[in-house]
């Protein structure tokens, strides 16, 4: 969430950001040593990233050839949605699970897919830790999980706040990010390994993440958009399929609603073979999302992967998604309490979540946590 206006640019939860705190203090990831196996590969043309890369655009098979069971489980799960259900999915700030717990309160059930963020700041690496905890046990209870990380810019230390995330790098400090071996793509390095420590954790209690790095890359809003974020992206896959053998994620590229603050982010595809599925954050507050024109660009650069809504404001109609969006296959309300999220009444998420194409928790195949 880049906040700030309808459609989302700005700050995320108005002054307090993600969370309010949040980011890396550099400890409980890996070290930085070892280097990268690639510099990005090809995109678009199904070739591989290192040793250990993607696999090309087959859409039944995750782009990481040594995916877990657990992990193409639940990518089959969401292709075979496709047309016929759409899971409900409710977003939390890191260290909470008020949200998800507040759609429960009003509905009598639990969102099928629970979101939380690694988020930024100093002192967060107790909510991240926490963060992880709830994410174990809400897949243990049969929710999916998506994460995503609102970054620091690597020029700064790790323990700085939300204006370290929105503020703009120049276009030589982003050169060198993603120049391997370079100092600041050392500083990145050490701090995309922290997380990785964290997703280690996950993969090692057999929770598959639906992983949404450098989200909405077509705005401005954060030093990541737009320029180099197609090679950032691919930086990020090697580091941790390669080097890190994080098998436990499901890659979703992830872009704004196309709008007059957001252009059309075709020209920052990192390419099918890094890609399982593609999201789309919608702030416009109406019940019929994403628009025509996003949803067609998100459908043609997935050639047949699964579609979802990555972040909205209003709960989408799950009777439009039957009719209008087939492709999309779950979508994750922001935070109630954020200035930007409106029109949810207590009326509208029964309505949302009663809904016949609506998934939720309880009917989420537990076997999809079997290895």
């Amino acid at each position: 969430n880049a906040g700030g206006g309808a459609t989302g640019v700005g700050g995320a939860q108005g002054t307090g950001g993600a969370n309010g705190g949040g980011g890396a203090n550099g400890t409980g990831g890996v070290t930085a040593s070892g280097g990268l196996g690639s510099t990005g590969g090809v995109p678009g043309t199904g070739g591989s990233v290192g040793t250990g890369g993607a696999t090309g655009n087959d859409t039944a098979e995750p782009v990481n050839p040594k995916a877990t069971p657990q992990t193409r489980a639940v990518l089959s799960y969401l292709r075979n949605l496709m047309g016929k259900g759409v899971l409900t999915g409710q977003h939390d700030y890191v260290g909470t699970t008020g949200q998800a717990s507040s759609i429960a309160t009003t509905t009598g059930t639990w969102p099928a897919v629970w979101g939380s963020d690694f988020a930024y700041g100093s002192g967060v690496d107790s909510k991240r830790q926490s963060m992880v905890k709830s994410a174990i046990d809400m897949w243990n209870k049969g929710a999916l999980i998506t994460l995503t990380y609102h970054e620091v810019r690597p020029i700064d230390d790790e323990s700085c706040g939300w204006s370290c995330v929105q503020t703009s790098i120049t276009d030589a400090e982003y050169l060198e990010i993603v120049t391997p071996g370079s100092a600041l793509n050392l500083r990145w390095i050490a701090q995309i390994d922290n997380i990785a420590g964290y997703l280690k954790q996950l993969q090692n209690a057999g929770v598959v993440v639906i992983w949404r790095p450098y989200h909405e890359k077509n705005l401005k809003g954060f030093w990541w958009c737009r320029r180099e974020v197609a090679k950032l992206h691919q930086l990020m896959y090697d580091r941790f399929t390669n080097y890190h053998k994080l098998n436990n994620l499901l890659w979703n590229w992830n872009f704004n609603a196309v709008n007059q603050w957001a252009v059309d982010p075709t020209p920052w595809f990192p390419g099918i073979a890094y890609v399982d599925m593609i999201s789309i954050d919608d702030y416009a507050n109406t019940a019929q999302i994403p628009g025509q024109g996003s949803y067609d660009i998100a459908k043609k650069l997935a050639q047949g992967k699964p579609l979802a809504i990555g972040e909205q404001g209003m709960m989408v109609d799950p009777s439009f998604v039957k009719n209008s969006r087939p492709d999309i296959v779950y979508f994750l309300t922001w935070p109630l309490s954020d200035p930007m999220v409106k029109n949810n009444t207590p009326a509208w998420v029964k309505s949302v979540y009663s809904n016949s194409y609506a998934i939720t928790r309880d009917e989420v195949p537990l076997p999809l946590r079997a290895p």
